[in-house]
């Protein structure tokens, strides 16, 4: 008898698991939703604390801001995406060096979007993909990074390479560093 109760009971818990599995708070009388979140593909702008990047034309919201962090890619050739991060305890030059172990060059000249200039480095690797690394400071010892990187496509190396530089622009004119 006791089994068959212990059943019954785990039905009712499970279906009351189910019932309130879609975002869903039950009052009782109606259900209302907890949040009405915009899908990630239909966001317009990531922001969080650290910066805000609004979502190029071409472009779709890949991820949402996670612990300062996000992802977005362009919908076209070269199929390129860009990782945001935000980071409180590496500084520029770690990155600098960080990179070069990774078989990234850094450029000399440096992209200068508002008040803050981005050291920018380059690698076109093994597959003939190109990735770009453009960091700029923030805080005492902190940095915001943005990486870039294409994907499979028809174009020529260089019609990439012209891709992904224009496609640099756009991302650091669109990011928004807010001051602490």
């Amino acid at each position: 008898m006791k089994k068959v109760f212990l059943s019954f009971a785990l039905v009712a818990v499970a279906a009351t698991m189910m019932a309130s599995g879609n975002n869903v708070f039950t009052t009782g009388e109606t259900a209302a939703p907890v949040a009405d979140e915009v899908p990630i593909d239909e966001q317009k702008e990531l922001t969080c604390d650290v910066y805000s990047v609004k979502v190029p034309e071409g472009w779709t919201a890949r991820s949402r801001v996670v612990s300062r962090t996000c992802v977005m890619g362009l919908n076209d050739e070269p199929f390129t995406y860009a990782s945001f991060s935000a980071v409180s305890y590496n500084d520029v030059s770690y990155y600098q060096k960080s990179k070069q172990e990774d078989g990234f060059s850094v450029r000399e000249e440096k992209m200068k979007v508002g008040d803050h200039e981005f050291v920018i480095m380059d690698m076109e690797d093994e597959d003939g993909h190109f990735n770009i690394f453009a960091v700029t400071s923030w805080g005492e010892d902190g940095s915001i990074s943005v990486k870039m990187a294409t994907g499979n496509c028809t174009l020529s190396q260089d019609e990439k390479k012209t891709a992904i530089e224009a496609n640099l622009q756009t991302i650091l004119k669109n990011l928004t560093i807010k001051t602490k």
